[in-house]
């Protein structure tokens, strides 16, 4: 357990950095935007990118990890449309549930978190990455679409995915392993120094973003329950999927990421669609607080 503290505190101080920068007024919600940007466009992608692209030239990538764990976020996407379909009429906390279950901080959080404690598997957690970005801007993001429009806009969805910066970059690593390509040196070394400010850059404007006033009332209850099914029902079902389904013990990756708090990302989308902001913005929260203890009870276990 000391162990594991040792390697994940360091994630949570960067976190905390950024609630004492709002509290103290040195940053604003300003520095989200700015701060998320430079993560998605530029710094993230030269991690997944580098991770890919950094494994010995001998070594073979298992794509079935990014399969597996797809058929699993779908099989959980059905689930829950349908459960909500059932019992919830308002549409924007619909779309809260449905999203904030699927969409994990698989990247901004994940990404630092699995890597401190399995240094050697950038490689996975880059490939689940891609996993989660298919999913959600696929299946995910057609719910919202829907839920917008009256009629499926495939051109949009297609659009969405292709200029993802993050599986683009999943999609350019593989091909460079695959043909065997390489990057000149100083650009190779620039993209690695890229990389590097990654973490830092989105766990300080996730603290920001979490210096909020939160009331209680009904949709806190409903952020509560969230919270609850992202970081135990939705391990649970990955641990469960690993040795029944799979039959793979190999599965932590895939179980760690599935245990990571919703994603900054969505309080984004809930700008632009039918989702519900202030249930969105209080699922970040508390799961992000909350994960802190459920991720190192996860991290023990496996």
């Amino acid at each position: 357990m000391l162990e594991i503290l040792d390697s994940v505190i360091p994630i949570y101080l960067l976190i905390l950095l950024g609630v004492l920068l709002k509290i103290i007024k040195v940053a604003n919600d300003n520095w989200i935007d700015i701060l998320n940007t430079y993560a998605l466009y530029i710094a993230f992608p030269s991690l997944i990118f580098s991770s890919l692209t950094n494994i010995p030239i001998n070594s073979e990538i298992d794509y079935s990890v990014f399969v597996h764990n797809s058929i699993i976020l779908i099989g959980i996407f059905v689930f829950i449309y349908v459960v909500t379909k059932l019992f919830i009429r308002n549409k924007e906390i619909k779309n809260a549930y449905i999203l904030c279950v699927l969409f994990s901080n698989a990247a901004y959080l994940g990404y630092p978190y699995i890597i401190s404690l399995y240094p050697d598997l950038g490689t996975t957690i880059s490939l689940v990455i891609g996993s989660y970005i298919f999913v959600v801007f696929t299946f995910g993001l057609s719910v919202l679409e829907l839920s917008k429009n009256s009629h499926f806009k495939i051109i949009s969805i297609f659009k969405n995915i292709i200029i993802n910066p993050l599986l683009l970059s999943v999609i350019i690593g593989i091909i460079f392993i695959n043909f065997k390509l390489s990057l000149p040196l100083p650009i190779g070394n620039t993209i690695k120094m890229l990389s590097g400010t990654a973490s830092p850059v989105v766990l300080v404007a996730l603290g920001i973003f979490m210096v909020r006033k939160i009331e209680f009332n009904k949709k806190l209850f409903h952020a509560v329950i969230i919270t609850f099914i992202k970081l135990i029902i939705i391990p649970a079902i990955f641990i469960l999927a690993a040795f029944v389904v799979f039959k793979k013990d190999n599965f932590n990756v895939q179980i760690l990421e599935a245990g990571m708090p919703s994603a900054i990302t969505l309080f984004a989308l809930s700008q632009k669609y039918p989702l519900d902001k202030t249930i969105t913005a209080y699922v970040i929260i508390i799961s992000t607080i909350a994960s802190f203890i459920s991720l190192l009870i996860l991290s023990s276990i496996l």
